[in-house]
């Protein structure tokens, strides 16, 4: 997030890289991916197989991660982006963008109605089965790529 204007360079007087070392997420992979933060979260540990139903379980996954982006980057923007593995066959019948978006969706209700964080600080983006992390030719690969992660931003909302 850099940009030029009449010859100087403006950046964000943000280092995420600071903050993103005093994440403790209990085992959730966390990586810079260039001037942003990612958290990955298993799809498998939020939702009923091949669909956007929370599983009892979603809330103890999603809460302790909303109490440090509120602590950590309260005024960050964050994307929630869903991914999908390349299975044909959705419980919902939804093609792969469709269940990412609704998976999205689900996380950002979690993040605003029950973590009390504004609305206003997140937009949603429907990967489906695109940016695999690992091939989808075995069943863990296929579990790696089922994800939601939570993308913090430089720039504040």
């Amino acid at each position: 997030s850099t940009q030029m204007r009449g010859g100087a360079t403006i950046q964000p007087n943000t280092n995420l890289s600071q903050l993103a070392s005093r994440l403790n997420l209990g085992g959730l992979p966390v990586r810079e991916d260039g001037d942003r933060i990612r958290i990955a979260i298993p799809s498998d540990q939020l939702f009923a197989p091949g669909t956007a139903q929370l599983i009892p379980q979603a809330a103890n996954v999603v809460d302790p991660v909303a109490a440090q982006l509120r602590s950590l980057f309260p005024r960050q923007r964050i994307g929630i982006e869903g991914y999908t593995d390349n299975a044909p066959d959705y419980a919902s019948s939804a093609s792969g963008h469709q269940l990412a978006s609704a998976q999205a969706s689900a996380v950002l209700d979690l993040l605003t109605r029950r973590a009390g964080m504004p609305v206003s600080q997140f937009f949603i983006v429907a990967q489906g089965a695109n940016q695999p992390l690992q091939p989808n030719a075995s069943a863990a690969g296929r579990a790696a790529n089922r994800r939601v992660e939570l993308v913090i931003y430089p720039e504040q909302y």
